[in-house]
């Protein structure tokens, strides 16, 4: 299992929770860090709402959550939420709403996911285990930024096949469906500082979201590049790239692409145990 840490301002509520957080994943085998270390895989940080100060990563693949309350219903839930999401610089976040009524955990993610955990007082066992089971995939993986690229993809492959054709053409139809995530305007709420920050972590310049993906055999699969306009996925190595493993040697991606091709990125994502 990892480690992970709880850091930030707290007050008596986000105390509670945090606590909450750490029985619940130390039972299950996580280990606390009592200070902060560059291996610690994730950390929960507790943010002010007037000044979201992002957590200062030591290491490219610490994975932040950061926690944001109010006590008070804003009209959009998510639209409010989002902002601190880029704000802090996280790869997730918990927003919690309090009101004299009621208590809602909602969990965003940068791919605009939205997910409500209700608390309900005198279930608290129960709430953290919910809590717990809908961080814990993120926790017991492993974040991959960099990308290594090979030019060795096939000449049979490299200008696509009937899977790449199929993913091209899953792009087409969702866009016609008015279904694929619109980038989110980072400028708008990042200063120039924080966006210097953004590139440096994660190798990008703004968000576009979601993946399309199919299996090319046991050990390859294709994967829509980091960017890109999924309405209009041309290029081998550019639009839709062959990923064949994962190096752990230097946590990157291992990606075939055609000669003479300058390659996408592949997203920023977390290595899968069957990869």
């Amino acid at each position: 299992m990892g480690s992970f840490i709880v850091t930030g301002e707290k007050n008596p509520f986000l105390s509670w929770f945090t606590a909450g957080l750490k029985d619940v994943f130390s039972s299950a085998g996580y280990r606390y860090a009592q200070k902060l270390e560059e291996a610690v895989g994730i950390v929960f940080h507790c943010i002010n709402k007037e000044r979201p100060r992002p957590f200062r990563r030591k290491a490219q693949a610490t994975f932040v959550v950061s926690i944001l309350e109010r006590e008070d219903e804003p009209e959009h839930v998510f639209k409010s939420a989002y902002p601190y999401l880029i704000k802090s610089l996280a790869n997730h976040l918990i927003y919690i709403v309090r009101t004299s009524e009621k208590t809602d955990v909602y969990f965003v993610t940068p791919e605009q996911g939205f997910y409500k955990i209700p608390y309900n007082p005198g279930q608290e066992a129960f709430f953290f285990r919910r809590v717990f089971k809908r961080l814990e995939p993120i926790a017991s993986s492993q974040l991959v930024i960099n990308n290594h690229f090979s030019e060795d993809l096939h000449e049979t492959l490299a200008n696509g096949n009937e899977i790449t054709r199929k993913i091209s053409l899953s792009g087409k139809k969702l866009d016609k469906m008015n279904l694929l995530p619109a980038p989110f305007p980072l400028e708008e709420y990042l200063t120039f500082r924080d966006m210097r920050r953004l590139k440096k972590l994660y190798g990008i310049g703004g968000l576009s979201f979601g993946n399309l993906s199919s299996r090319q055999d046991e050990k390859r699969f294709w994967m829509s590049a980091s960017g890109i306009n999924k309405a209009n996925m041309k290029v081998i190595g550019q639009d839709i790239l062959c990923i064949k493993g994962y190096n752990p040697e230097k946590n990157a991606m291992e990606i075939s692409i055609p000669p003479h091709v300058t390659p996408r990125r592949a997203s920023v994502d977390r290595a899968l145990d069957d990869l």
